[in-house]
């Protein structure tokens, strides 16, 4: 009698671990903790946050080519100051500001940039319109692919709509896309909302779309270039001025967190900056 209840309670036993095991691989990952709901609102405003946006300064700028060479020029200015030489080398050639650092949850940016066609003999002149964009990765969609871009959901993004710019933070935006004059070379302004509820909302889908857990952030940044990014030529062979960069935080008064994602691993290189 004893051995035949022994192994019942084996069984029990085993039959118990079977479906914990089975309930685990249904449900891998834990449900990400709760947070408050983030709303668009009008704050503080912030100063610039880009260093040395206008060139004027002598030295370094917050400003960094990614696919593009860039150069600090005399006499090429909104004002025939300094400007930004760029010259885009890859089919991804732009201009980057990373925003990460800066980052809070329910935090709005407002970005603005003047750019100029610099009649360059061997610049590109196909496709010649200017951009602003940006780039959101969360922590969940850079471990499921490795890198910061081209996570599920990464793209899926646009600025905030001109008629709410005006009704939340009270801004006139001039678009985030313009034609460059090859004929005056005029400067060209463009200016955007990336707004704290479009920011979340491309961090929730992509966490969902890698696998869910918690909705954290690995980085931000915003980026300026001209053409129009595809396989093989892509954005490279455009040569163009840029000025007067402008990168302003909406909610000043919201405390900033920086990266939200943290690896576990401690040999991890982004643990060791």
């Amino acid at each position: 009698m004893a051995k035949k209840t022994t192994l019942l309670l084996i069984v029990s036993v085993l039959l118990i671990a079977m479906f914990a095991f089975v309930a685990c691989k249904q449900n891998p990952v834990d449900p990400p903790t709760p947070q408050e709901e983030v709303v668009n609102k009008a704050g503080e405003v912030s100063a610039n946050l880009v260093y040395n946006g206008d060139f004027e300064l002598d030295g370094d700028t917050d400003l960094s080519g990614d696919g593009a060479g860039v150069e600090i020029v005399d006499g090429e200015g909104v004002d025939g100051t300094h400007a930004l030489l760029v010259k885009q080398t890859e089919n991804y050639g732009e201009v980057m500001f990373d925003l990460t650092d800066y980052y809070g949850r329910g935090k709005s940016y407002y970005v603005e940039a003047k750019f100029r066609n610099a009649n360059d003999p061997d610049g590109r002149t196909d496709d010649l319109n200017a951009k602003i964009d940006f780039s959101v990765a969360s922590g969940v969609g850079y471990e499921y692919v490795g890198h910061a871009y081209d996570i599920p959901g990464q793209y899926d993004g646009s600025w905030l709509d001109e008629g709410e710019c005006l009704d939340i933070f009270d801004i006139q935006v001039d678009g985030e896309v313009a034609p460059l004059d090859q004929e005056t070379s005029e400067y060209v302004t463009l200016s955007a909302i990336i707004d704290a509820e479009q920011i979340e909302e491309l961090l929730v889908n992509q966490t969902q779309l890698c696998g869910g857990g918690d909705v954290t952030l690995y980085s931000l940044s915003i980026v300026f270039y001209v053409g129009t990014y595809s396989e093989g030529t892509g954005q490279s062979g455009y040569i163009y001025y840029l000025d007067d960069v402008v990168i302003k935080d909406l909610n000043k008064e919201i405390k900033r967190t920086g990266r939200t994602y943290h690896p576990d691993d401690p040999d991890d290189p982004e643990e060791e900056e």
